[in-house]
């Protein structure tokens, strides 16, 4: 959408209304309230032999322009040879100052040069300088600026002062440093007047700046005018901004509702903009099944409902139910998301779940693979740690000026963990237990796109208070548990993560916002907690998320570090090759004594982890492929979503 034409025509009609202030015309009949020239003196030419010199030059009708000046400025002196092109060419110098004939209907009228005698007998002559010299600005008067304030137009004036004579030449530039003035924030403007100053010296500054006359929508068959209206700030009756306009675009983009959306502008009328939004709605409500497998859970059936558009209002609702999984245990999440609470610009998320969380991606090799169970024929036979959590998570998100956010966020729920026949240093892990805690977060995003960002960036600080009642039990499998962390505990985390994106290969244009570009993009996050943290609790790096080319939660502690890189370049449509290059670590905290094989922790230790990548765009949503390469060895990551 190329929205440039649109102010050109509003400058047009500002051209066009004061185009009667500067004359490039030759000299014509002048009007009856200067002198005219006596008829004999245009009865024939008169060659450069014939002309009569000049002897004396005088300036009438001035009353505030110094003669001085005028006559300077007609480029005329005694003793040039007083010739009709010399007398049209003095006219044409004095009309090109701007000071003469604003009032004139005719402006070519505000100077006449003739000589005093038609035909001086001594070859000398005297000549007549007559001018309709332009009022003195007594006053200004600015009306109409709208958007922009009185005073912040008026300081555009630069030569147009009370105390000053109005200069039609200077008008026209400060005329455009006031258009220029608008449309360097983004609107249309134009000049209601022909003549912006009165006899009385008062100079009127009467600004149309350009409004939204109708606002049409195109293509909705399930979201609903509400919902739309919600997400842009562009309103009928309210000044037309073309930066709001392509703002209003993304946001829509950035709902996930649409493929495209498309706005057209038309001018209906001086300072009249209809505008018309041709949208592509997406499929929105999905019923999935089948099997999926990840490192951490291995194969696992799942059935899942959602619609990211319920009711035509942009709410999320999601119910997944899994089965399966190396913890052979059902899961069931349930998800609703409301954006505008109330109708008000609050965004309302809840989250209710029974769920299994496979917190490792590889067997614990310390752990027995089967241990018999004191006074039962029963045994163990899973080595593998896992985490079943009942609970919710409730969030409130709202938004304080245009790019930043404040959310609040309650959680309860209730975790259990497997038992394991792990040495006694390593019982701590084996914890349960409730958990409550707030967390609230302040995010500053300026991206500009979020599925697929190419410039700005995300800055998000959060802090989280929890508290947890954890047990364990006192012995397994007749082993002593002892040196865990039970009881009351509190707990503080807090973390801070900046990401940063640059397009290389230039600004999406302004027609195209979605259009796929080369953009590196950076990561880096920084986490740290006090008081104790149940091991599940706890910060966790390694895998598809954080550190590539480790295992999934291959480093743990109380505080962690991450940072990575990642150049991504588009090789066809819906298909990103990616490079990145990971350093992290978690370390510390009272389980960094716990020695699993295979997941022996130390202290702060930058890891590396690189290697390339690939991203697809499915109906399904975004798939990742990467493959990492670190110091213990290579692994291949797949996932959905974006890593940053």
């Amino acid at each position: 959408m190329s929205l440039r034409p649109i102010g050109k025509q509003f400058a047009s009609h500002v051209s066009l209304l004061l185009s009667i202030l500067l004359i490039t015309v030759s000299h014509q009949a002048k009007s009856a309230l200067l002198p005219q020239a006596p008829d004999s003196l245009t009865a024939s030419p008169q060659t450069a032999q014939q002309a009569p010199r000049i002897a004396d030059i005088e300036v009438r009708g001035n009353h505030n322009l110094n003669s001085v000046f005028i006559i300077s400025a007609s480029g005329a002196k005694v003793g040039d040879l007083f010739t009709p092109q010399l007398q049209a060419q003095m006219e044409q110098n004095l009309l090109d100052t701007g000071y003469f004939g604003v009032l004139d209907p005719d402006p070519r009228n505000g100077v006449n040069v003739y000589a005093e005698e038609p035909n001086p007998p001594n070859g000398t002559c005297k000549v007549i300088i007559a001018v309709d010299e332009n009022p003195m600005i007594t006053n200004i008067s600015i009306t109409g600026t709208g958007p922009i304030k009185p005073e912040v137009v008026e300081a555009q004036l630069q030569g147009l002062k009370p105390g000053n004579v109005f200069n039609s030449k200077q008008f026209l530039t400060d005329a455009n440093a006031i258009i220029d003035l608008y449309q360097k924030q983004h609107y249309i403007a134009s000049f209601s007047q022909d003549v912006p100053i009165d006899a009385a010296g008062v100079l009127h500054i009467n600004i149309i700046v350009a409004k939204v006359a109708s606002l049409d929508f195109v293509g909705l068959h399930k979201t609903r005018k509400s919902y739309i209206m919600h997400v842009i700030k562009t309103r009928v009756g309210g000044y037309f901004n073309t930066d709001t306009l392509a703002q209003d675009r993304v946001a829509l983009l950035n709902t996930g509702l649409f493929d495209d959306v498309r706005p057209s502008v038309t001018v209906v009328g001086t300072g009249q903009i209809a505008i018309t939004l041709n949208f592509t709605e997406k499929r929105t409500g999905e019923i999935h099944a089948g099997a999926g497998y990840s490192d951490t859970a291995r194969f696992i059936g799942f059935v899942e409902l959602s619609d990211n558009n319920f009711r035509g209002l942009g709410e999320r609702v999601a119910l997944r139910g899994e089965l399966g999984g190396l913890a052979d245990r059902s899961s069931v999440e349930l998800d609703f998301d409301e954006p505008y609470l109330g109708g008000r610009n609050t965004n309302l998320d809840v989250q209710l779940y029974d769920k299994t969380v496979y917190r490792f991606s590889s067997a614990l090799s310390a752990a027995s693979p089967i241990a018999p169970i004191p006074g039962t024929t029963a045994s163990i036979t899973n080595n593998y740690y896992t985490e079943q959590r009942a609970g919710g998570i409730v969030t409130a998100t709202r938004p304080f000026g245009r790019f930043y956010s404040a959310s609040l966020s309650l959680r309860a729920e209730n975790v259990t963990t497997d038992l394991l026949n792990l040495p006694p240093q390593d019982l701590s892990i084996i914890q349960n237990g409730p958990i409550v805690s707030v967390t609230g977060f302040i995010s500053h995003d300026t991206r500009d796109l979020y599925l697929d960002p190419s410039k700005g960036g995300v800055q998000q600080i959060g802090l989280e208070i929890g508290h947890a009642d954890l047990s364990t039990p006192r012995t397994i499998f007749g082993i002593p548990v002892t040196g865990t962390i039970t009881g009351s505990t509190n707990f503080l985390r807090t973390s801070l993560e900046a990401r940063q994106y640059f397009s290389l290969s230039g600004q999406r244009p302004l027609n195209d916002p979605t259009k796929p570009e080369t953009v590196l993009a950076l990561r880096a996050l920084v986490g740290a907690s006090t008081g104790t943290l149940p091991f599940f609790e706890q910060f966790f790096m390694g895998g598809a998320d954080t550190l590539r080319g480790y295992r999934d939660d291959r480093f743990w502690g109380k505080y962690e570090f991450l940072t990575s890189i990642e150049l991504r370049q588009p090789l066809a449509p819906k298909f990103t090759g990616v490079l990145f290059m990971d350093i992290g670590d978690a370390w510390g905290g009272p389980y960094s004594n716990v020695n699993i094989n295979g997941f022996s922790q130390r202290g702060f230790h930058p890891y590396i982890g690189v290697g390339p990548g690939l991203r697809i765009v499915t109906p399904l949503g975004l798939i990742r492929l990467d493959y990492g390469i670190g110091s213990e060895g290579g692994r291949i990551h797949f996932s959905f979503g974006s890593t940053f």
